[in-house]
């Protein structure tokens, strides 16, 4: 029985062609669905509120005013990427409604139907910016853009910790690979350029089966530098030490340091 409709769930999506999702994308793309090419990097969970605010940034330069969307009814799958979901049939089996036995097996309706395949508004959830700060992340959801070079992509990010791993993955699709890894090499510049984390104070919790995924923000005490206790000229020497290298950074990474393999051959 459960083969017959799976055939059946094949059948039906095979005679109702693409679903509205991927029409979506391909019609952005200018491609048919099989020459989409997808490019992907993966991030632990707790750096989801930094590849928001990559694809934010990145979104702001290349797509202003650009809308999420995503599957109807927010469907996930947090073992497939975006191109498989948008490779799946508009109609899909949805197995068995409960126990086995007669009339328990059920067909899910298609796109038309909102199904498996229906266009529909991205999922969100929050994420902690600060130690009383909080902002949207997309959860599942896909955006049209351009690559940095002009050619049409579409970005998804995709929060796999709620059903699966604790990891954050970003995705872009495109009829091009050049264009679709210039786009994620961008976006994660810009993640580092925007990190939320910068700056903060933090602490870090392991969990025994999601690993270091708990990141809290602290509020920062509100210190004097009369207020530290130290011997005479020890602060000046730690900040000559943490925040001279910072102010140094820029006139370093200008400079010409000649070989590198050769310590005595300074050339700036």
């Amino acid at each position: 029985m459960r083969q017959l409709l799976e055939l059946a769930a094949q059948t039906l999506g095979a005679e109702a062609g693409p679903s509205g999702l991927a029409l979506r994308v391909t019609g952005h793309l200018g491609c048919e669905l099989t020459e989409v090419v997808l490019v992907s990097e993966k991030f632990p969970i707790w750096e989801h509120v930094n590849v928001q605010r990559g694809v934010d940034a990145y979104l702001a330069a290349h797509a202003a005013g650009a809308q999420w969307f995503g599957p109807a009814g927010g469907g996930h799958r947090p073992h497939e990427d975006m191109l498989s979901l948008l490779s799946m049939p508009p109609f899909a089996v949805m197995g068995w409604a409960g126990p086995r036995g007669p009339g328990r097996a059920m067909v899910r309706g298609g796109a038309g139907n909102g199904g498996d395949g229906a266009v529909g508004a991205a999922s969100y959830g929050t994420a902690a910016t600060g130690p009383q700060e909080n902002t949207e992340v997309v959860t599942l959801g896909l955006v049209a853009a351009a690559a940095p070079a002009g050619a049409p992509v579409v970005i998804g990010i995709r929060d796999e910790s709620r059903f699966g791993s604790p990891f954050c993955t970003l995705e872009v699709l495109s009829a091009n690979r050049e264009a679709a890894t210039a786009a994620r090499d961008e976006i994660e510049r810009l993640m580092r350029a925007h990190d939320v984390f910068r700056g903060q104070v933090l602490s870090f919790t392991e969990s025994e089966h999601h690993g270091n995924e708990l990141v809290t923000f602290l509020p920062r005490p509100a210190v004097a530098a009369a207020d530290v206790v130290l011997p005479d000229g020890m602060l000046e020497h730690i900040e000559r030490h943490i925040i001279g290298i910072a102010d140094w950074s820029a006139e370093l990474l200008g400079a010409d340091v000649g070989d590198l393999r050769n310590p005595g051959t300074f050339t700036g």
